[in-house]
């Protein structure tokens, strides 16, 4: 399903996301200022407020922007899922060949392996790839929209937010389409490679397991079937990509916010990895892309 039919039920699927995030982040936005957004005194850090000062009209126009960005991320899905139509899968073969090279005649994942080869470790790191990345990834964004009196903060968070989504959760990943680890064999035939990687998630199993998600994913790939999340697209890491951008925000907020999402953001960069999820290239290159676009979406001096 395509066109102005598929487009209509992504955003109207967006748009009931972003209205239960929306609802939600009242709640959660006092526990994020209460633990994270009051600067100590003496730290030189500026003072954030749990909840917004703004008045009713204000904060109206605040929620109605954060439903347009939840709009955008379903036109976004319907983007990323059309992309293999434009252009098929070509770069999974030179993002393999280039992530051993950089690695010293390594695929990283092997490298990865010896820290994380537990149940218990395997399962931490999924929890944090799945529904903490996608609490954070919605919450946030809320909070900058909804809560945030900085007027600099939000306009650069949400600016950067935006251009991360499209160039590279667009641009990007239409020029190196590729799918990953995870769905190398159907894309270059080559089951070997990553074959001992895809058995060892597989014998882990448990809640939000990569590999059951992985399989789901291609099968909704296969279907061309209009679902939230849908799409397979590798480079660069848009998990990488928020988990950054959330740690660049949470800087600008308090040292104890900057450090936590910063540890998270890591985390992330571990499992997009040894998940099977991405290359290594993947998750250096959504750093230095999401740097670059936060430090471009802060050139912006208009607002005091």
């Amino acid at each position: 399903m395509c066109g102005k039919a598929y487009m209509h039920l992504m955003v109207q699927q967006y748009l009931l996301c972003g209205g239960a995030v929306a609802l939600s982040v009242l709640v959660v936005c006092g526990v994020i200022g209460l633990l994270l957004g009051k600067a100590a005194p003496g730290s030189g850090e500026a003072r954030h407020e749990p909840f917004p000062r703004a008045g009713a009209p204000e904060l109206l126009a605040r929620a109605t922007l954060f439903l347009g960005l939840s709009a955008f991320m379903g036109a976004f899905t319907t983007v990323k899922t059309l992309l293999p139509q434009v252009q098929p899968f070509w770069a999974d073969g030179a993002m393999a060949a280039l992530d051993r090279a950089i690695h010293l005649g390594e695929d990283p994942w092997r490298l990865l392996q010896p820290w994380i080869d537990s149940p218990i470790v395997i399962r931490f790191i999924e929890w944090c790839y799945s529904p903490i990345w996608l609490a954070v990834t919605s919450v946030l964004p809320a909070w900058m929209a909804i809560c945030c009196d900085d007027l600099r903060l939000r306009r650069r968070f949400l600016l950067t937010f935006l251009l991360a989504w499209i160039v590279n959760g667009t641009v990007l990943a239409g020029l190196f389409i590729s799918g990953g680890p995870a769905f190398y064999e159907p894309i270059t035939g080559d089951a070997a490679r990553f074959a001992p990687l895809l058995a060892w998630l597989g014998a882990v199993g448990g809640p939000f397991s990569a590999a059951a998600q992985q399989q789901q994913l291609w099968a909704v790939y296969v279907a061309s079937s209009p679902t939230v999340g849908a799409g397979v697209s590798a480079f660069p890491s848009l998990h990488v990509t928020m988990a950054v951008l959330a740690a660049l925000g949470g800087w600008s907020i308090s040292r104890t916010l900057g450090r936590l999402l910063t540890a998270y953001a890591v985390i992330i960069l571990i499992g997009s990895v040894g998940l099977g999820w991405h290359y290594a290239i993947d998750g250096y290159a959504a750093i230095a892309s999401t740097i670059a676009l936060w430090w471009l979406a802060g050139l912006d001096r208009r607002v005091s």
